[in-house]
């Protein structure tokens, strides 16, 4: 924890020093020094040693199961050996990140930009275990630009490259419509807030159906639904909790204050969380559902900072900033390193230099 954590603080502060234009250049510096660190990283995450088992055997019928795209991959990087692959995992997720931050982000929220990335457990640290979906949640960002310019071929040519790597990137295919849907919530933002309080009424009285719908899909045999829906444990770490509540609220806050004043290619990545907000109340009944939300809530990463710099009222954009803030370091960050699940997989950072 200690390492990851002085590792984080160094890269966010280095993003702030890019603000400006004569220390543009410690952006790219920070996203270096965080795949100098992260690349060389072994058995970090709960599922490190699985994806590694895969490396290793594969003719084990797990191995044959995955994607092709991954298995592919596994094959091209088996000659040089897992840490190898790790390495080149790493490289790219991180240079993709730091090519989306640095073209989307205002210089001056390139600090916000990257503390989320690095502190919100969600997406850096869960992306160096889940390193699979991690991988096609970016790939998901550069999806969602080629929806906005209106180009079919290349969002469908990412989605399909998503879709060999993981089955999860079907949710992507939604990205393609927000255009559409993100001019019509910047004019008609009240009526999107009495749809999402219904929604979550609504999911809040559909217990029975919801519990219907997660037996099914336990009984499809599907690889997570034994593990997810009969894990007291899991349930209870992954249930809705405050600090989503509030994390939540408050992006509602300032998106509704401010989507208006986006453009509308910066609109799309601030409507793009909303998606992820539809699925996360059904984690009351499916715990799985949170992790899959996701794939839609990691384009805040651009989003918030895009919408705070709009924000016109000092006090409410400092407000804002403070909370989220306060609950990504005092709920999200330091809940995972307390957590029954994840706590033992992440709270020690070993290295290739460990084993």
């Amino acid at each position: 924890m200690i390492v990851i954590t002085v590792l984080n603080i160094i890269v966010v502060f280095m993003s702030y020093l890019a603000r400006f234009e004569k220390h543009r250049y410690l952006l790219a510096w920070a996203f270096i020094l965080l795949i100098s660190v992260l690349g060389i990283r072994y058995g970090y995450g709960n599922d490190f040693y699985n994806y590694k088992y895969i490396f290793d055997n594969p003719l084990d019928e797990e191995a044959q199961n995955v994607e092709p795209g991954w298995f592919l991959l596994n094959k091209l990087f088996r000659p040089f050996g897992f840490s190898t692959f790790v390495f080149f995992l790493t490289v790219i997720e991180q240079l993709m990140l730091y090519d989306i931050i640095r073209r989307y982000v205002p210089p001056q929220y390139f600090w916000f930009a990257v503390f989320l990335y690095v502190f919100n457990p969600n997406y850096m640290l869960m992306g160096l275990s889940m390193m699979r979906q991690f991988l096609v949640m970016l790939i998901g960002l550069y999806a969602l630009e080629q929806a906005t310019k209106r180009n079919f071929l290349r969002f469908l040519l990412l989605v399909a490259v998503g879709f060999t790597i993981h089955k999860v990137a079907v949710l992507l295919l939604p990205l393609y419509f927000l255009p559409i849907i993100s001019t019509w919530i910047a004019t008609k933002w009240w009526i999107s807030v009495v749809v999402l309080v219904g929604f979550y009424l609504v999911i809040q009285n559909m217990s029975g159906i919801i519990e219907q719908l997660s037996m099914l899909i336990m009984e499809s045999g599907t690889k997570y639904a034994s593990s997810y829906l009969n894990n007291s444990v899991l349930q209870d770490d992954n249930k809705l909790g405050l600090k989503y509540i509030i994390h939540y609220v408050v992006y509602f806050i300032v998106l509704i204050r401010n989507l208006k004043y986006l453009n509308s290619q910066h609109q799309i990545f601030a409507v793009d969380v909303l998606l992820g907000l539809f699925i996360i109340p059904f984690t009351v009944i499916f715990p799985m559902a949170l992790r899959t939300s996701w794939m839609y809530t990691v384009a805040e990463i651009i989003s918030f900072p895009l919408l705070i710099k709009q924000e016109r009222i000092p006090i409410i954009k400092y407000g804002m900033l403070m909370i989220m803030i306060a609950i990504t370091l005092l709920f999200e960050y330091r809940g995972l390193f307390n957590s029954e699940i994840y706590a033992d997989h992440f709270r020690t950072f070993q290295t290739i230099f460990s084993i």
